[in-house]
């Protein structure tokens, strides 16, 4: 009894922790969010507000650029209705579609990482200078991450627990993020990718999960395939050719242009790649070890084909001659390297072993201590310090 009590504690202790840091990261993205004039994108945003419709005023907008799809304009066009066209009145939607990426990721991170590594992970979301930056940005990008967050818890529950519910919530997640940018193509793609490799005797699961994209993707490419080209592409021309720069920003998601005035600027841009490098071989050393091997290579199975698969595109865009070098079009990759580093922080390594064995909270009760549930368990043994019997994935 003493064991769930302090189960049920540390979980309380857990969502008293997230709701804390929620409203401290909605603090940062409300500061200073009327302190900038609207830039020329933004002004695409509510310059057409006053034409006939939303019909025209889509038609409009999301001809400026190629990979622009609509949804981000229908919310902005209602609330422009139901708020005013004010800059700042239209950035407080964006704050408020960020902090809705927020809660997906830390309830995605929940689920992989446990309690301790959840909030760990959420902390590089909520106070990266990156997200903060295109929170109080009048795009969709914002809708982009809160869609793509969502997209990918519901596909990692879908992925652990097989259930129709599940599969039509993850298909309905990934529909809404093509309607959101055309670039969520890819994380669908990074998701199949992974299913496979997580679940590769489940030929048909997986076969029935891409067949249920189907229908909307037919429906989306036979919208966008009607847009005009020729003055979309023509918006799109100051886009350069990529480099060695453009390939370190997709490592470390961090903007040469962002804002100086944020204090955790510079850890961001110096120190983030080599931190990110020491995470992955962390998590490539753990592969060795018999207690973490099967959770290490799950992280890494989530996490890589979401991160790199930009890369690739890239790269291989690059060799055709098109480019796509744009790193906030690949925004939702920043989650991997979120997910990747917290994971590879020694605590949340060991702690996750017990969650993925029990599904509870990290710490158990020993007389006189609070010991760390991966101390205190070993997966060769059959049964936790509480009687949890062992799971597998």
């Amino acid at each position: 009894m003493i064991g769930i009590t302090l189960i049920e504690k540390s979980n309380r202790m857990t969502w008293v922790a997230f709701a804390m840091l929620l409203l401290f990261a909605i603090g940062l993205r409300l500061y200073g969010l009327g302190n900038e004039a609207p830039w020329f994108d933004e002004v695409l945003s509510f310059h057409f507000n006053t034409e006939e419709g939303l019909g025209v005023f889509l038609d409009q907008v999301t001809v400026k650029s190629s990979p622009v799809s609509p949804l981000f304009f229908v919310l902005n066009y209602g609330w422009m209705k139901l708020f005013g066209d004010a800059p700042v009145t239209i950035r407080y939607l964006c704050v408020l579609l960020s902090t809705g990426s927020l809660i997906f990721f830390f309830l995605l991170a929940k689920n992989v990482l446990g309690n301790t590594g959840s909030l760990l992970a959420l902390s590089f979301m909520a106070f990266s200078e990156y997200h903060i930056y295109y929170a109080q940005e009048i795009r969709m990008y914002p809708l982009v991450l809160c869609m793509a967050a969502f997209s990918l818890w519901s596909f990692q529950v879908n992925l652990k627990q097989q259930s129709t519910f599940w599969l039509m919530l993850n298909i309905v997640a990934n529909a809404l993020l093509m309607w959101t940018h055309l670039y969520g193509v890819f994380l669908i793609m990074a998701q199949g990718i992974t299913y496979l490799i997580l679940r590769p005797r489940a030929v048909l699961s997986w076969f029935t999960w891409g067949l249920g994209h189907i229908p909307h993707g037919l429906i989306f490419f036979l919208w966008y395939f009607t847009r005009n080209h020729k003055i979309m592409d023509a918006q799109v021309d100051w886009i350069g050719p990529a480099n060695h720069i453009t390939y370190l920003q997709f490592l470390t998601w961090n903007h040469t242009f962002l804002p100086e005035t944020w204090a955790y600027t510079y850890w961001g841009k110096y120190l983030l790649l080599p931190v990110f490098i020491l995470a992955l071989t962390g998590l490539l050393v753990s592969l060795f070890k018999a207690e973490h091997r099967k959770h290490s290579f799950y992280i890494l199975a989530l996490c890589l084909p979401l991160l790199l698969l930009p890369l690739l595109i890239v790269f291989v865009a690059e060799h055709l001659g098109e480019h796509l070098g744009i790193t906030r079009y690949f925004i939702f990759a920043s989650m991997g390297m979120y997910l990747l580093l917290a994971a590879a922080v020694p605590y949340s390594i060991q702690a996750t072993s017990l969650q993925r064995h029990c599904g509870h909270a990290h710490f158990f009760y020993k007389p006189g201590n609070y010991y760390s549930a991966a101390l205190s368990f070993r997966l060769g043994t059959g049964q936790s310090p509480t009687g949890c019997a062992r799971k597998t994935w």
